[in-house]
């Protein structure tokens, strides 16, 4: 995780686990915050992988993505974080 020009490793046993499905659910799998289950639809001209779940939703950029790594943006308020996402091997 990078934020504010800080990069954060977080620990395997704090990861999170993302499978999205094919039709159009995701899940969300965390050591912290348990399962959660949500919808997402994927705009391919501007890159942005919005979100639906008990949270409410969300707009993630994909900066880059391949078979081993997603990378994302986040705009918050005070601050843009990019999130990388590792293959668990």
């Amino acid at each position: 995780m990078d934020s504010d020009g800080r990069i954060i490793n977080i620990p395997a046993g704090e990861a999170s686990y993302l499978n999205f499905k094919n039709d159009g659910t995701y899940t969300d799998s965390t050591a912290r915050f348990k399962v959660s289950n949500g919808l997402w639809t994927f705009n391919q001209s501007d890159k942005v992988l919005e979100t639906i779940d008990k949270g409410g939703k969300s707009k993630i950029k994909i900066v880059t993505i391949n078979s081993n790594e997603l990378k994302t943006e986040i705009k918050y308020t005070n601050a843009i974080m990019f999130l990388t996402y590792k293959k668990d091997e």
